[in-house]
């Protein structure tokens, strides 16, 4: 279990199991050509506080791939808690990352604040996509 965190752009990305192989696959392919640089967390708690830490430190991140299932805080409450606490503008783009693919899921993930929604296995054009979505914080 972790979170990615990809920098040029910066971004938090959180996997499981086979997911990780996929992503890094993925990163390997796409996401290292767009030029970002990872960095990895635990879990839905970890992602907030990477967020705080990387914010404190001017270097806030831009996106966050969240996964909706994690021990401890799941992905859904870890973005209620970044919405709750900063301004759209203040805080990182976030997509979800999940295995449930019905509608109901997807809006249940917007409806916790989340920008956008992957389902797994994640695929390469569908993450490079929503990478491109992204304007880096400097650029806002």
């Amino acid at each position: 279990m972790g979170v990615e965190a990809l920098e040029r752009s910066k971004q938090i990305l959180e996997h499981q199991g086979l997911v990780e192989e996929q992503v890094r696959a993925g990163r390997q392919r796409g996401v290292a050509r767009l030029g970002h640089r990872p960095t990895i967390v635990g879990d839905g708690l970890a992602a907030i506080q990477a967020w705080i830490t990387a914010r404190a430190g001017g270097t806030p991140y831009d996106l966050v791939l969240m996964d909706v299932q994690m021990p401890d805080m799941d992905g859904l409450d870890a973005a209620r808690q970044i919405c709750a606490r900063w301004q759209r503008d203040e805080r990182p783009r976030i997509v979800a990352m999940t295995a449930n693919a019905m509608q109901g899921d997807r809006d249940m993930c917007l409806a916790a604040g989340m920008d956008d929604y992957l389902t797994k296995p994640i695929r390469v054009e569908r993450l490079v996509e929503a990478l491109n979505q992204v304007q880096p914080r400097r650029a806002r």
